[in-house]
Parts: structure tokens; C-alpha cells; sequence
């Protein structure tokens, strides 16, 4: 979920309450973070999966949580909550991981898989 204000790193000052009405201030734009929510935007427009209203829980342990989007399983999202790596057993089959933009996915997984310290992966059902 993004709420408005997310997109250009407003953290909620507590010294403006309503900031978040304030015209937009592009020019002071914190530009990652702005370019994060692009890529998060484009991640969902070209993956039907996650536009999808279907959610179903797989696992959550040792600080990982993970579930699935789509009507049939075809994305699973991870998220890793620990400062230090953990493995993730896979549902059966191969899987391609679609994020973040900057990882390997260019070959299938399968089996289990190792989640970055305080990261999010995606996965789609390959």
C-alpha cells in the first residue's frame, strides 16, 4: 500500500501535520526514492499477478514471511525481516526472481533460496 507522500520520502513530521496536503514540492524530490516507487509501479503494471486480489499465505518463520499473489500461485513474495541472511524453502517447481530489479534472475530456482538481511524478493512461477 502507498499512500500519498510515500512516492518522494515524506516521513510524516509531526512539526507539519498536514503536509501531506501541501503541493507537491518536485524540485525537492528525494530522487531514489521516487525512482523506487517507479519501479515498484512498473513491477506491478507488467506482472497481472500482482494487480490481482487473490493473496494466500505460505510460510512465516526465523523472520521470513511469504505469500502468494495471483489466482494460481504464480507470484511469491518474501520478505526477510532478519539483519542477517535465511533460506526459504520454494514451492514445488522452478521460480524467476522478477525482484529487485538489480538481482540474478535471469535462471530458474528451485529447492530453496537464500533472502538478502532486510530485503524483499519476488518470485514468479517459472
Amino acid at each position: 500500500m502507498t499512500f500519498q507522500g510515500d512516492e518522494r520520502g515524506l516521513l510524516g513530521d509531526k512539526g507539519h501535520y498536514d503536509e501531506q496536503r501541501y503541493p507537491i514540492q518536485w524540485n525537492t524530490v528525494n530522487e531514489d526514492v521516487l525512482n523506487h516507487y517507479k519501479a515498484l509501479a512498473g513491477l506491478r503494471k507488467n506482472v497481472p499477478a500482482l494487480r490481482s486480489s487473490a493473496i494466500r499465505f505460505y510460510t512465516a518463520k526465523n523472520g521470513m514471511m511469504a505469500f502468494f499473489r495471483g489466482h494460481d500461485d504464480e507470484v511469491l513474495v518474501v520478505a526477510n525481516s532478519w539483519r542477517k541472511p535465511a533460506e526459504l524453502q520454494l514451492p514445488p517447481g522452478e521460480w524467476k526472481v522478477i525482484w529487485p530489479e538489480n538481482h540474478d534472475g535471469s535462471k530458474a530456482v528451485s529447492g530453496a533460496i537464500e533472502v538478502p538481511p532486510i530485503s524483499v524478493l519476488v518470485l514468479e512461477r517459472g
